[in-house]
Formats: C-alpha cells, structure tokens, sequence
C-alpha cells in the first residue's frame, strides 16, 4: 500500500504554486481536461457545482495532503460528457500551497505505477462514499447531527489534541450539509458553551465522545 509521504515524494521534484481563497485549482468552464494536476501541501479546497438557478453547491471538501484534478485526465472524459455527465469545479476555500504536474506527466506515472494507480482508485472511491453519505444525511436526521458528524470527519490528531483546524466558513459547513447558516451558527455556539469544542486559534474537539454522544441522543440537545 502507498503512503502519502510515498505520494508526496513523487511531487516534490516539481513547481511549488499557491492559490488564495476564491481561486479555481480547475474550472470546466474553461478547459474540460486539466493542464496540470495538483499536489495539495497546505490549504482547503471545495469540489463544487452550478445548479440550474445558479446556485453554487459545495459536494465535497479536499483538505491537503490531497491530489486534486486527475478525475478529467484519466477518465474518458469526452465520451462521458456525450453522456450528459457534469463535471465539477475545484476551487481554494483557504489560502492553499500545491505541488503542479503536468497532467501528461502524472497520467504516465499513473499508467506505468500500479500501486500509485491503485492508492488513487482508493482515494477516489472513499470520496465516492463521502459524497453519497453527505447525500443521505441531507435528507435524513437532524441538523445537529450533520454538523456533528462533519466535525468527527474532518478532525484529526495533533500530539494530544483532536483538532479542526479554522478552515471552513458558516457558510461553507451550511451549503454542504443543506442546512441554514444560522443553524450551523447556532449549533456551533450551544457546542462552545458545552465545552465539546474550544477555540484556541484552531477549533479544538475538547472531546469527541461528547460529540459522538450528541449523534446519538440528538433529541436532547437543544440549540434554540
């Protein structure tokens, strides 16, 4: 089984780019095959969409280590576009710091490594389970639970702290579990004056059984 640091090694003989807050790692509006593909050090990027009424959806959040863009480059993407297939944007929710491939580059990696081939196919199928999971609780459960459950997702440990690092807005947390940003914010400050989590320049899981408690008795907590 591949490593990330195994991953990263193959990167680092390559350039060093950074994107700001709002900027597009790829957009299909311009290019539906990406030119390069990325190697995420630091940062927090979105896979989102346009919905018919133009309405930007957040579907999944790619927090590095992390490769980004290589979906288009190994797929027969032309075909599945005939098909009606939609392709997602990746865009920097955070100040980001990327290793850049050429996507000619990576695909013969790709082609000639079969444990680089294979690390990948499993990153992609555990962001398929993510995806299809986000769907499912955003229609089912309350909205404590979403946001409960996001925490324990994306927290990670740090010596002896579980921590979350600041990366993601209100806003953000709301559009991609379906909830209002007002409840995310008020979630939010019922589990700060809880004790489940504190902020100390990041956002500290105080304790994740507190919160895993909250998922399963989340009729006893009260946020409004």
């Amino acid at each position: 089984m591949l490593h990330f640091d195994e991953l990263l090694s193959f990167f680092e003989k390559y350039d060093v780019v950074n994107f700001k807050n709002g900027d597009y790692v790829f957009d299909p509006d311009i290019e539906l095959t990406p030119k390069y593909i990325y190697m995420l050090k630091s940062g927090l990027c979105s896979l989102e969409g346009q919905t018919q009424s133009g309405e930007t959806r957040i579907y999944l959040f790619l927090e590095a280590p992390r490769v980004l863009g290589y979906i288009p480059v190994i797929s027969g993407i032309e075909g599945d576009l005939k098909k009606g297939y939609y392709l997602m944007a990746i865009r920097a929710k955070t100040a980001c710091c990327a290793y850049r491939v050429s996507s000619q580059d990576f695909l013969n990696n790709y082609n000639s490594n079969l444990v680089f081939k294979s690390f990948l196919e499993d990153n992609l199928l555990n962001d398929y389970m993510k995806v299809l999971q986000n769907f499912h609780n955003q229609h089912e459960g309350l909205a404590v639970v979403k946001v409960c459950r996001l925490l324990l997702e994306i927290a990670h440990k740090e010596g002896d702290l579980v921590v979350i690092h600041r990366l993601m807005s209100y806003s953000d947390i709301a559009n991609y579990l379906g909830v209002h940003t007002v409840t995310v914010g008020r979630i939010m400050s019922k589990l700060y004056k809880d004790g489940c989590i504190r902020k100390d320049g990041n956002v500290i899981v105080v304790s994740t059984e507190q919160i895993r408690q909250i998922i399963v008795e989340d009729s006893d907590f009260k946020y409004y």
